[in-house]
């Protein structure tokens, strides 16, 4: 877990999560970089609290497959594309959360979609 953490990367992922990782990030802060702040794929599982994310490129999470994200009570600000887009099945819970500042015109601050079997 990660607690009151400061995360950037200027050319990687802040923080990445694959297959059945699980992780719960508090009261941090991701910032910056030329790639998504979190990004979580596969089966991973994430829990994010009253946390800061701003200024990522392209989303400032992004979700694929069977990925559970909760995000609660964070704040998330100028994001190039989406701030957060989980597709491919992902489960994406989003409560008391502040987004704002996405630049994209043509896609939503926030994009699920999901894949029909």
């Amino acid at each position: 877990s990660l607690e009151r953490c400061e995360l950037s990367s200027e050319t990687g992922f802040g923080l990445w999560l694959v297959q059945r990782a699980r992780a719960a990030a508090r009261d941090s802060h991701f910032h910056g970089g030329r790639r998504s702040s979190i990004v979580a794929f596969e089966q991973a599982s994430l829990d994010l609290l009253g946390s800061r994310l701003s200024g990522a490129a392209p989303h400032a999470i992004c979700a694929r497959g069977e990925t559970r994200l909760a995000v609660r009570r964070c704040t998330i600000d100028g994001s190039a594309v989406r701030a957060i887009y989980a597709y491919h099945s992902a489960s994406l819970e989003v409560s008391d959360c502040s987004i704002s500042g996405t630049r994209s015109a043509e896609v939503g601050a926030v994009e699920a979609e999901a894949v029909l079997r």
